[in-house]
């Protein structure tokens, strides 16, 4: 959908709710808000063609030993760029669209980020069940010690 399309959205959202106060502003809102939908659009792509690529090469590569995650990552978001790019590449023979590398830029920027999100979260989840086990096991250890058989 064009920004012309989205423009007359936001435009009408925009009256209802704030009426003609700051009327000049829902130009950027709209500008923004097809960013933020482009930047976490292609960032939920990007943890797709992770996924993808994670199954695939541990498909492959299962004799091998090694953590295909970083691997997975990185070629989850250069094929988020590479269709990102394509996406600008076919937007510009479009009548009222341009292609922008920058848009390409912004698109691998969200599957980046988002896939960093990811890593963080799982890492604090792999410490905290590291950590349960850990307390389970010496609370196991310390009751076996102090009882008598």
């Amino acid at each position: 959908m064009s920004g012309y399309h989205t423009q007359f959205v936001v435009n009408y959202l925009w009256n209802a709710i704030f009426g003609h106060w700051h009327y000049d502003d829902a130009g950027f809102v709209n500008f923004a808000g097809r960013k933020v939908g482009h930047f976490f659009g292609y960032g939920t792509i990007g943890l797709m063609f992770r996924r993808a690529w994670d199954n695939t090469l541990r498909a492959w590569m299962l004799s091998l030993s090694g953590n295909f995650a970083l691997l997975s990552s990185i070629l989850g978001i250069v094929s988020t760029f590479a269709l990102a790019s394509l996406d600008e590449w076919h937007q510009m023979y479009l009548p009222q669209r341009h292609g922008s590398m920058f848009d390409a830029l912004l698109d691998c920027l969200g599957a980046t980020f988002l896939t960093l999100a990811i890593w963080a979260i799982r890492s604090i989840q792999r410490r905290r069940s590291a950590d349960a086990v850990r307390m389970l096991n010496d609370y196991s250890i310390r009751y076996r010690v102090g009882q008598s058989w």
